[in-house]
């Protein structure tokens, strides 16, 4: 973890300073996803509000965790109980410096506690790298609810690390389990 940043579960006090990291995060930093379409950010802004981001912060399947400085929160993130990591934003100004590992640190370290074996996420055109750098499989293209084609990402959080399958796509048919 960087110096002067820690990671903790959001309260329903920090909504307001969240929504403006999703808002600006998005705006700013996923500019070749939505290509500035008023339709396309009126999906995905419309439900960045802080009514809605608390709502989500109470939800006991839910776990948001917030990344924060002495100058505030730069970064979050939430996942839930079915291995969804549903967002994963860092503010432009802080991005590359250590703020969206700690993020997905905390988060794949909550779904390790849940028990969750795989994460996924509709990964954003610039985001590609950054998950991958972490484990990340590309499943293949999908379509956000918000209308932006997207990557479906995915990791699986148990893998022992040089084990066979590693390229494997995002389903259970090969392992032996039922689900």
């Amino acid at each position: 973890m960087k110096i002067g940043l820690t990671t903790r579960a959001a309260v329903a006090a920090d909504a307001e300073a969240i929504c403006t990291v999703l808002r600006q995060a998005i705006l700013e930093s996923c500019v070749d996803d939505h290509r500035h379409d008023p339709a396309i950010l009126d999906a995905w802004l419309g439900n960045k509000q802080p009514a809605q981001v608390a709502a989500w912060i109470a939800v006991p399947a839910n776990y948001m965790v917030v990344a924060e400085r002495a100058d505030g929160i730069v970064g979050v993130a939430l996942i839930n109980q079915a291995g969804k990591l549903a967002l994963c934003h860092v503010l432009p100004l802080a991005q590359r410096q250590g703020v969206g590992k700690a993020l997905l640190d905390a988060a794949e370290a909550r779904a390790r506690s849940w028990g969750v074996a795989t994460v996924r996420i509709h990964g954003t055109i610039n985001s590609r790298g950054f998950y991958a750098r972490f484990g990340y499989l590309n499943a293949g293209k999908d379509k956000t609810c918000y209308g932006v084609d997207s990557d479906l990402l995915w990791k699986q959080l148990d893998a022992v690390p040089g084990a066979q399958g590693g390229n494997k796509r995002f389903c259970s048919c090969n392992s032996g389990n039922s689900q």
